[in-house]
């Protein structure tokens, strides 16, 4: 999926997509939920859209999370699955609602999410350049997309509020 979308990543060898992959995953899987939840239901509360055909009541995990799941500290597990949904309610959530992001700005935001390196340890230059040179690529085409597509004469509080998300979602996964 994400040398489709950006086909220099493939000039990572394996160890380095897989390392950068596994620091994105959760990020990425946050904030598509989230776009998902606010454009099918227009708020975020309780309920959470998984998929195209799934949801979740985020305050019921025993309607989702397995009686055999958690190990024997099932107990934190779900402790740690409540912590992190306050702080991505209370953090996140309202960003999202006031940036009231297009489809195309919820794109540059899942690859702006890719770029980010601030938890991962020893990134190789090459890995920095690769990503650098993607984040450049989405900035060009957002500015391409607010010029053009919706003909904002300045387009500062929508870049704003996109990069205000996501900061909010490397501090909150």
């Amino acid at each position: 999926f994400a040398e489709r979308a950006f086909p220099t990543l493939a000039e990572l060898n394996e160890e380095e997509r897989d390392v950068l992959l596994a620091a994105y995953i959760m990020k990425f899987y946050m904030l598509d939920s989230f776009y998902r939840t606010r454009i099918t239901w227009g708020e975020i509360r309780r309920f959470i859209m998984w998929s195209v055909t799934s949801c979740a009541d985020m305050g019921r995990y025993d309607l989702w999370l397995g009686e055999d799941q958690g190990g024997e500290d099932r107990e934190t597990l779900i402790s740690c699955l409540d912590s992190l949904l306050k702080v991505q309610l209370d953090l996140v959530v309202p960003i999202m609602i006031r940036a009231q992001i297009t489809i195309k700005e919820f794109h540059a935001a899942l690859a702006l999410l890719l770029c980010e390196t601030d938890d991962l340890t020893d990134v190789s230059d090459k890995t920095l350049s690769v990503l650098s040179n993607i984040r450049a690529e989405v900035y060009q085409d957002l500015a391409d997309y607010y010029n053009d597509e919706i003909e904002l004469s300045d387009f500062s509080t929508r870049l704003g509020h996109l990069l205000s998300l996501n900061h909010s979602m490397r501090v909150s996964t």
